[in-house]
């Protein structure tokens, strides 16, 4: 589901396929929203014995016994790498591993002006007579004539890469890479490092037993986690882990006296270090080097043995840092100036040309400008004879497929689907533009070239407390594939405004259900608000400390003002049968929202209410006729009609967001009175938990059948079950699933500690559902005025 907001498209996950959504904690709400793969046992208690084997991944049996066999002939290895932080961490890593075992072997970096990216014939023609083995790192993918040229002149080569291969591979002794054609390794999204990483466990794994194995591999984990955030590849699967694992080496004891000292002059030393420390101070002063000075500072710092080296070379990267960030600055600024003086020309896809611009900085001007005026763009600068860029793109539209549509106007190109790097002659840059222009005028829509906003879920303020936030963050590390929870807050009262440092940032105190918070909306200062205004504010939330207290703020990414909704009231009305029918006489399509099991003449219609009690079903009518939906977002219609009450208000919140809504509330005391005693019926206690257990470990078959049919009381006791069953498998007794024909089939786990009810998020959140519901109805069924406050989301 998706609207348009002030200046993105928000985008809800509402998965309201999901059983038991509302059972769960809010990380587990988020779990499940966003449909993750991982088993949650993985996910939210990453561990090294999740890694997949290393020997799945293609080539890798040949490639440790090449190097098993340069080991013990003690013959001399060069590691070529990228200049990036994947590519330096890549060669720490092997380097370091090697050195564990007696093998010092040396590195090659390509200079980023001279010699750009991957491996090069100059380089290798260099390296051919001196050496025996040489292991690409985060390079080699494409390199099919150098290979050649190397293995022809008596240099054996490894390529380990993570890049996309072309139609031929190079004829190389291994070729290890996880997007190859044939892998069969269940993670092909490693980075740089994390397929070094794998190389390197499976070569100790061969030499020792695997926990020796493991312990050794652990020691450069947070080398391997620095270098797979940097490279901005997704946190699922083993990057997750690795991440994860190698975060907590990093709090606890650096595996480097390098990164201590990089640590230090990052100035994140004494806080904890999360993903986003790495992305926005360490990763940008390791690049600092490959960027505007010389990548090997950057190695050496990591490979330094002494502390007044690496505080040298720390510093020397952080001055480089400034120096990197001043030239972007100059060149973002020529940029925007460019584009602005002729927008006609950009309005599809920027593509722009400077013949001093700094090749070293222009991917990330070109993420600034990507995420200014969301096109994809290419920026160039002057070198030798050609023109050299670097590209990156929108969500949707894959950048190197695009290119590769015009690969006659290149020299060479290369990279991802969001980011690329690219070489031309000058005479080609006009025609290739216009090219690029009109591709993406023809094939995307005007809505492809809106950015999207997803949010995760709607809460309420008074949900914004320190302990959510804490279980929130049990989703972490966060990053790209698994981003900071986005949260949609609706109907919030400004209560004041402040602009912030010379007007670049404006800070609102907004208040809603007697709770206010401060909302910090960063570089923007162009909000339009006022004091009194009603406003949705999509952001994330974030802990600081004021005073030596935990405070929560939240982080605004965007806001729009909300609209009353009209509604009418006919509560307690005699016959809402009576009411539809008119509303049938009189309008062409109005949806039906029940949170109660009765329909009234409406039963024939349900299809499916397999259901926690409270979770709504939806009727759409439309020229005649109804069918069932599985949210308001998939239809058109300007009138609801609540049927019965939700048992909390919250259930609302899914229908109050679309916008210009009429909604006509039919609901009475007796429906009440029978959502409650629905909620009483589940009977979820201590015994009922025994009794059920004992019958699932009695039955042989390991399966039984849901008994639906028109009694209520009989459905209660299968939503009973449900609940029990996702609460047993919160606690890692079984496994379940649910077939088309209300078929359960489950598989007990082997578990030997006890596990306690209150264990369970989703039976300590059942138990305050009960609490509440109570509370929560009384405010539903109150004056009219009270229920506009309910709309207005508690703001009056």
């Amino acid at each position: 589901m998706s609207y348009k907001a002030s200046k993105h498209i928000w985008k809800l996950k509402d998965k309201n396929t999901e059983l038991y959504n509302e059972f769960y904690s809010l990380a587990l709400q988020i779990y499940n929203n966003r449909e993750i793969k991982q088993d949650l046992n993985e996910y939210f208690k990453p561990q090294m014995g999740f890694l997949h084997d290393p020997f799945l991944l293609p080539d890798m049996y040949k490639a440790v016994d090449r190097l098993k066999q340069a080991i013990e002939k003690k013959e001399k290895i060069i590691v070529y790498g990228d200049y990036d932080v994947d590519g330096i961490t890549s060669i720490t890593t092997l380097k370091n591993v090697l050195a564990d075992l007696g093998t010092e072997i040396d590195y090659y970096i390509p200079d980023r002006m001279s010699e750009g990216y991957g491996v090069n014939i100059k380089a290798v023609s260099q390296l051919v007579n001196n050496y025996d083995l040489l292991i690409t790192v985060d390079c080699g993918i494409t390199s099919i004539n150098e290979t050649e040229f190397a293995m022809s002149n008596g240099l054996d080569v490894i390529i380990t890469d993570h890049h996309l291969p072309i139609e031929q591979l190079p004829q190389a002794i291994a070729v290890v890479n996880p997007k190859r054609v044939d892998n069969v390794y269940p993670n092909d999204k490693l980075a740089g490092v994390g397929v070094i990483f794998k190389t390197c466990e499976a070569l100790l794994t061969s030499l020792y037993n695997k926990s020796v194995a493991r312990e050794k591999i652990l020691k450069y984990i947070d080398v391997v986690a620095i270098g797979t955030i940097a490279d901005i590849v997704p946190l699922v699967d083993e990057n997750r882990t690795i991440v994860s694992v190698g975060l907590n080496q990093l709090n606890k004891k650096p595996s480097l006296i390098g990164l201590g000292e990089l640590i230090k002059v990052s100035d994140i030393k004494n806080k904890e270090i999360v993903s986003s420390h790495i992305s926005y101070r360490i990763a940008p002063r390791l690049n600092a080097g490959g960027r505007v000075g010389s990548a090997k500072d950057s190695l050496e710092l990591l490979l330094s043995n002494t502390k007044v080296k690496a505080q040298e070379l720390a510093i020397l990267l952080d001055n480089q840092n400034e120096k990197r960030k001043n030239i972007e600055k100059r060149i973002e600024f020529e940029a925007i100036e460019m584009i602005e003086n002729n927008i006609d020309k950009h309005c599809n896809f920027i593509m722009l040309y400077k013949e001093d611009w700094h090749h070293g900085v222009l991917g990330i001007v070109a993420s600034r400008l990507v995420e200014r005026y969301y096109r994809p763009v290419l920026l160039f600068s002057k070198e030798n004879e050609f023109i050299k860029g670097s590209g990156r793109s929108i969500s949707g539209l894959h950048m190197q497929q695009l290119l590769t549509k015009f690969k006659e106007y290149f020299i060479s190109f290369g990279g991802h689907a969001m980011a690329v790097g690219a070489k031309l002659k000058y005479e080609n840059f006009q025609p290739l533009h216009q090219l690029l222009s009109d591709y993406v005028k023809t094939n995307c829509t005007a809505e492809d070239l809106i950015p999207k906003l997803d949010i995760d879920t709607i809460i309420d303020l008074p949900e914004t407390s320190i302990e959510n936030i804490t279980e929130v963050n049990s989703l972490k590390p966060f990053g790209i594939g698994n981003k900071t929870p986005t949260f949609l807050l609706m109907g919030c009262e400004v209560v004041t405004v402040n602009m912030l440092a010379q007007n670049k940032h404006t800070k609102l105190v907004i208040k809603q259900f007697n709770r206010s918070i401060d909302c910090l909306f960063w570089q923007r200062n162009d909000l339009n608000i006022k004091v009194g205004d009603i406003v949705d504010i999509v952001g994330k939330l974030e802990k600081s400390y004021w005073r030596n207290k935990p405070v929560i703020n939240l982080i605004g990414k965007d806001i729009r003002f909300n609209k009353i909704k009209s509604f009418i009231n006919k509560r307690n009305t005699k016959n809402k049968d009576d009411y539809l029918n008119n509303l049938q006489d009189n309008l062409s399509s109005f949806a039906i929202v029940f949170y109660g099991y009765n329909y009234g003449k409406y039963t024939s219609y349900i299809k499916n209410d397999i259901r926690p009690v409270g979770r709504e079903v939806i009727l759409y009518y439309n020229n005649g006729s109804f069918n069932q939906v599985k949210s308001l977002h998939d239809t058109d219609c300007k009138h609801v009609v609540i049927y019965d009450l939700p048992i909390h208000t919250n259930k609302l919140y899914k229908v109050n967001i679309k916008e210009d809504i009429c909604f006509h509330l039919v609901y009475n005391n007796n429906d009440s009175l029978e959502q409650l005693n629905s909620l009483s019926s589940l009977a979820i206690n201590r015994n009922t938990f025994a009794t059920f257990y004992r019958m699932l470990k009695d039955n042989k078959e390991l399966q039984f059948e849901l008994n639906i049919n028109e009694d209520k009381d009989t459905k209660g006791r299968s939503v009973a079950k449900l609940t029990m069953l996702k609460i047993f498998a919160e606690l890692g007794f079984l496994s379940w699933s649910i077939f088309d024909n209300y078929m359960v089939k489950y598989k007990f786990k082997n578990i030997i500690k006890k596990r306690d009810l209150s264990n369970s998020q989703a039976y300590n959140y059942y138990l305050k559902l009960i609490e509440s519901a109570r509370e929560e109805h009384k405010l539903l069924l109150s004056p009219i005025n009270i229920f506009e406050k309910i709309y207005m989301r508690g703001t009056k």
